[in-house]
């Protein structure tokens, strides 16, 4: 296939993966995971997710099932993948996330980075209750359900779930 891509049940499997699922192993046998804090903001047909990343954060991105832009506001970021190889991306800067693609980062400076995708899903209401009820059915669209063979788990929205879900 395309760009030595196989399809693997319902997921795309990288030549990466494997090293990347040795990396998720290690952060969560070492407890440094962190959960970054989020912002989510719906707008004309639009999800837009800003995630804040601390200085220092050594993590594995979500997958996305769309291609999509990203904009890093502030900082700079070494990023690892199979579509850029290794690059340092410092603000401002615009890219594209292409479908499939599965990251390693390294936040080198405190970093805002954005992401944008086209949905029909809108929020009932402006409360923050309405809002990640919304959140939670882009992600059901937009990210990639991961199975991680060396944890022997499934990872949906970048959470281990501890079975296979088919």
């Amino acid at each position: 296939m395309k760009n030595n891509k196989e399809v693997f049940t319902d997921y795309i499997k990288r030549k990466s993966d494997l090293v990347i699922d040795s990396i998720e192993k290690e952060l969560l046998e070492s407890g440094l995971t962190y959960d970054c804090p989020l912002e989510h903001k719906f707008v004309d047909g639009l999800y837009i997710r800003t995630i804040y990343m601390p200085k220092g954060l050594f993590c594995t991105s979500l997958i996305h099932n769309t291609n999509h832009p990203y904009f890093i506001l502030k900082g700079d970021v070494s990023v690892i993948s199979e579509v850029g190889g290794i690059e340092t991306l410092k603000a401002p800067f615009v890219g594209e996330t292409k479908k499939g693609t599965r990251r390693v980062l390294r936040i080198n400076e405190d970093t805002i980075w954005v992401t944008v995708h086209k949905t029909d899903i809108v929020p009932e209401s402006d409360t923050k209750e309405s809002v990640l009820e919304a959140v939670e059915k882009v992600k059901e669209q937009i990210l990639e359900k991961r199975y991680n063979e060396i944890l022997q788990s499934q990872i949906v929205n970048n959470k281990i779930i501890n079975k296979k879900i088919k």
